[in-house]
């Protein structure tokens, strides 16, 4: 199954090289349409040309969704974003609860969280 992709807003000013390894932190917001699953990441947002060591999550502005992300493999090439809702709630149509992954479908385009990243 085809996994969602959000939109991606780098911080200008925020990027940084140390030990040969390049930091970058991003604002990412969720899909139109969640796919359970999550959301595809790739070094490509970041800026890095190879692999992403460490990815670093974080709570929704709103504080209805936290962004947790999960390595796909080894050599941690590509990564998965997995939305947990925080809230009971209906958000974009489609019910949540607390605690559980996001609904599929669930409209999460409107929530942003910040996303940080070590890599090269």
């Amino acid at each position: 199954m085809a996994q969602a992709v959000g939109s991606t807003k780098p911080i200008l000013g925020s990027v940084d090289t140390f030990g040969g390894h390049y930091y970058s932190p991003l604002d990412y917001s969720g899909p139109a349409s969640y796919v359970q699953g999550g959301d595809s990441i790739s070094p490509a947002s970041f800026g890095m040309y190879n692999n992403i060591q460490t990815l670093v999550g974080s709570i929704d502005q709103s504080g209805k969704f936290m962004a947790v992300p999960r390595p796909l493999a080894n050599g941690v090439t590509q990564w998965q974003l997995i939305w947990i809702s925080l809230t009971t709630a209906t958000v974009g149509g489609q019910a949540q609860t607390a605690g559980t992954e996001a609904a599929t479908g669930t409209n999460l385009s409107t929530f942003t969280v910040r996303l940080s990243a070590i890599g090269y």
